[in-house]
């Protein structure tokens, strides 16, 4: 359970302590094990209490009857269920909230399923978006709610909330200067479903620095992500880099910690996560630029990211450019504290669920 998967329950219990009773419909699974679900929120008692509290019920197969009520509203978690979601609010002459966490038509080539992505957009909605710069980029492309309203109507029929980061702290100035041994750590992810993280170009950027001799001395190459099992990467030259699903402390936040350059790729409009949980941990993160994500942009959020273009060159050069700024010690620490909501009561707070609360009474 990690990213949009985590912000979705964080809403869900966000919605419930403002009052609201919550049904899950299942759509995509005939088949429901809540003991599993439970056991697997178990390190996380909030979210295991509201998805416990939440009554689930099956529509998958389409043989039951829903029962649903005037005072209902639907919230769709992403373009699938937004086409079933759309439809029960139109028979209560009502709009349905898309739960936005990505611009979905990039998941998929240009073909049937992205033409789908992009019909849902067009649907009449209200929208929730996971980060301002996702709301920028809809509003950029006039997507969405951002093509059909304006002025007050459209004030009404969208917000954005900041995706909490996991609690991080950067070593000390004296931990620093300590170390022998630098260390990298890619978000590599090889499997087809994540190809907006560019494996590829990672991978051949990072040969191309260490070939032009970026990365002479001490240093390991760690990555994360892939969802099968662990395996080594040859860079060249003498590099290796174990490629493994988790990082191997249990204390992710504090493992961040332990990293000096950070390697997060994203060719999408939400920016992931990530890079910005490894620039608060005091890593030198090189992260790409994308449409409205500009490298202005990037900047302004923290200086310890690194911006780039998508091109192995481009992340080659941005890798050595970071190498130079490992041994800036304080300017690191420095850059670990920026404007961004560590705790999801502050990402989910008085304004947003005000916000939200008007969307689910409309």
């Amino acid at each position: 359970m990690f990213g949009g998967y985590i912000a979705c329950l964080q809403f869900i219990r966000k919605i419930q302590e403002a009052g609201f009773r919550v049904r899950i419909l299942l759509v995509e699974s005939d088949r429901f094990d809540r003991e599993a679900v439970h056991a697997k929120l178990a390190s996380n008692p909030p979210l295991q209490q509201a998805v416990a509290a939440a009554e689930v019920e099956d529509i998958t197969l389409g043989s039951n009857t829903l029962v649903i009520s005037p005072h209902d509203a639907f919230v769709g978690y992403s373009f699938w269920t937004c086409i079933k979601a759309h439809r029960l609010a139109e028979v209560l002459g009502k709009k349905f909230i898309f739960f936005l966490q990505e611009y979905e038509p990039i998941f998929h080539s240009h073909d049937s399923y992205y033409a789908i992505g992009s019909y849902v957009y067009r649907l009449p909605h209200r929208a929730i978006f996971n980060t301002r710069l996702l709301a920028d980029y809809f509003k950029s492309k006039r997507l969405g709610v951002f093509s059909m309203d304006q002025g007050d109507e459209l004030e009404e029929h969208y917000v954005s909330f900041q995706h909490a980061l996991t609690p991080t702290s950067p070593p000390s100035f004296d931990q620093l200067l300590k170390r022998e041994t630098r260390r990298l750590l890619f978000y590599g992810r090889p499997e087809g479903h994540a190809r907006r993280n560019l494996f590829e170009i990672g991978i051949l950027g990072l040969r191309a620095a260490i070939a032009q001799g970026a990365f002479d001395g001490d240093w390991e190459f760690h990555g994360v992500g892939t969802l099968g099992p662990e395996y080594d990467i040859d860079l060249g030259h003498g590099r290796i880099m174990k490629l493994s699903g988790t990082l191997p402390q249990g204390d992710y936040g504090a493992a961040l910690g332990e990293y000096d350059i950070g390697l997060s790729l994203m060719l999408a409009p939400h920016p992931s996560i990530l890079p910005f949980e490894m620039a608060s941990a005091g890593q030198i993160v090189v992260t790409n630029a994308y449409e409205s994500r500009t490298a202005e942009t990037l900047r302004a959020i923290s200086s310890n990211i690194e911006p780039c273009e998508a091109d192995p060159f481009s992340v080659a050069e941005a890798l050595a450019t970071a190498v130079g700024r490992v041994a800036l010690h304080q300017e690191r620490i420095e850059g670990a504290s920026f404007d961004w909501v560590r705790d999801w009561d502050d990402a989910f707070d008085k304004s947003v669920m005000d916000r939200i609360s008007d969307m689910l009474r409309a």
